[in-house]
């Protein structure tokens, strides 16, 4: 009597995420990265003696030279050469130096999320590039409903 061989069972494919899983883990991963960055910009604000709010007003300025700005904070960052008046009228923008250090600023930036991927597990990285598929797909709409 011929026996029939019966073929291994073929792995079905596993399911894909649920867009709120992804979401629920890319805000694990953010916070952990806000972390990282906060902690990275309270060294360069030590370092610098600046507020907080000084950085604030800083960003705010260079954004939108004229821009409102917290009138205490650009008074202090003016006494630090980090901006000046743009002529019109209480209107600031920044100085070269304020320039400059708002490119510091954004590059490490940009070295902190390049040092934090980089830490991340072969799992965590699939899970931010999934949750990071779903933002790109999600064409103006809000991540977790409104």
């Amino acid at each position: 009597m011929a026996t029939m061989l019966s073929s291994p069972p073929s792995p079905s494919p596993s399911p894909s995420p649920s867009p709120e899983f992804l979401s629920h883990a890319l805000a694990r991963v953010l916070d952990d990265l806000h972390e990282q960055l906060a902690d990275d910009q309270l060294r360069t604000l030590k370092r610098l003696r600046l507020d907080a709010a000084d950085l604030l007003a800083l960003g705010d300025v260079g954004a939108a030279p004229g821009g409102a700005a917290e009138p205490q904070s650009v008074a202090r960052l003016r006494d630090r050469g980090l901006v000046e008046q743009s002529g019109r009228g209480d209107a600031h923008r920044p100085t070269a130096a304020g320039r400059a250090l708002l490119d510091e600023l954004h590059d490490g930036r940009a070295r902190a999320i390049r040092r934090f991927v980089d830490g991340l597990d072969r799992g965590q990285r699939l899970r931010l590039a999934g949750a990071l598929h779903l933002l790109s797909g999600l064409d103006g709409e809000p991540v977790l409903g409104a």
